[in-house]
């Protein structure tokens, strides 16, 4: 079993990897959440118990809305 410092290493690189969202692994959930940066007429938050399923979650709604930010989500 993962370590939560590899997970939230794990939410890390995800979220470098991917500009404009904000991804965080949540300890008491188990699960990686992501926040959509680029969307202003919507809230989009997701949860994934993977980083393969949240970054293909992640795809499906970047598709879905293909206006892409500048933003890179660096905090």
């Amino acid at each position: 079993m993962k370590t939560t410092a590899e997970y939230k290493r794990e939410a890390a690189v995800l979220e470098v990897r991917s500009p404009g969202w904000i991804v965080l692994w949540g300890d008491y959930t188990r699960k990686f959440w992501a926040f959509a940066g680029w969307i202003a007429s919507e809230a989009i938050v997701i949860a994934a118990t993977t980083v393969q399923e949240m970054e293909r979650r992640m795809r499906l709604i970047e598709a879905h809305y293909p206006q892409r930010p500048t933003w890179t989500g660096q905090r």
